[in-house]
């Protein structure tokens, strides 16, 4: 496989085995959470690491979330190269990725498209028109076309949704479903719940709540790895970022202690500022510590070789062919 980073060395271990590797190209991805659990984060992340890359990136972004602050808080590399579309019915939407696969294959390109949100699409822009069977039933039709089109190209599309109260009858049994029916849950190779971890998390010793929020990742269903779950800090000022998620992992496993504000690394004791600062301009301490993450050894280049695209992030043309 191919593998497009998520930015966050705990993430990219949790679905791949690897704090090099994350979400492989040529699938379907659904991420599912609740309001401010990072679900959009995660996809712009993912699309600055495509961009790094020379892949295409691709938003259809529905719920108009996509601003300028984001773009400067998840420190986007490019944004003039992304692909927006402001579609907002259902049927556009869907015959929008079609194309896109179907173009993106033909010519060998990589890339990601994100839809956000699913649950935010109209049926059609026609308000009173349609039905939730009517919606279930054209999206289920499209996945049965996206399933014998995505995993043969070197395109991911990532689907952001939402969660929904599932009443059962019993005022006290509340449980949460997602909109999309069984069948985006059955199409999808790869599904992700992002949620507020709990406060008895580890994390919650080396973060304050004005900094940021501990964030539960748990892959409820993979195709490609076991799933599991860990725990991740989301950053209010800067989204995920590289450095302070090895810190946090480290932390996590053990291999780094932190106690009395200060951590201890390699026989020095460092503020959490400071050993920010360090692994940013440190190369070699970086190296170091990454090497700790990785019991398989696998280093960065050889997750990057061959990988090259000579992608086009030029808008597709819907009109022709």
């Amino acid at each position: 496989f191919t593998y497009l980073s998520t930015g966050n060395g705990a993430l990219n271990y949790a679905l791949s085995g690897s704090i090099y590797k994350g979400i492989p190209l040529g699938c379907l991805v659904e991420v599912f959470g609740a309001d401010g659990s990072g679900k959009s984060t995660l996809a712009y992340s993912l699309i600055n690491e495509a961009l790094k890359r020379n892949f295409l990136a691709v938003l259809i972004d529905v719920e108009g979330s996509f601003t300028p602050f984001q773009v400067l808080r998840n420190r986007i590399v490019d944004a003039n190269r992304i692909v927006f579309c402001k579609y907002k019915d259902l049927r556009r939407v869907l015959k929008f990725i079609e194309t896109l696969g179907i173009k993106g294959s033909e010519k060998n390109v990589k890339g990601l498209i994100v839809w956000d949100s699913y649950a935010a699409t109209r049926l059609s822009e026609k308000e009173d028109s349609g039905s939730i069977a009517e919606e279930v039933r054209v999206m289920s039709a499209a996945l049965k076309k996206f399933l014998s089109i995505f995993p043969q190209s070197d395109i991911t599309l990532l689907i952001i949704n939402q969660l929904r109260e599932n009443l059962r009858g019993v005022s006290f049994l509340t449980s949460y479903t997602q909109p999309g029916g069984w069948a985006l849950k059955h199409a999808s190779h790869l599904r992700v719940e992002l949620k507020k971890a709990s406060s008895n998390s580890k994390l919650t010793r080396i973060v304050s709540d004005e900094e940021g929020r501990v964030i539960t990742f748990s892959v409820v269903k993979s195709k490609f790895y076991l799933p599991t779950s860990t725990d991740f800090i989301l950053l209010y000022r800067h989204g995920i970022d590289w450095e302070y998620s090895l810190i946090a992992e480290a932390f996590r496993r053990g291999i780094l202690e932190f106690e009395g504000g200060w951590f201890s690394f390699d026989g020095k004791k460092y503020r959490r500022v400071d050993l920010l600062h360090a692994l940013k301009n440190d190369e070699g301490m970086r190296q170091t510590l990454e090497n700790m993450l990785e019991p398989s050894g696998v280093k960065p280049e050889e997750v990057e070789k061959d990988e090259v695209s000579e992608c086009n992030s030029k808008p597709v043309d819907l009109e022709s062919g």
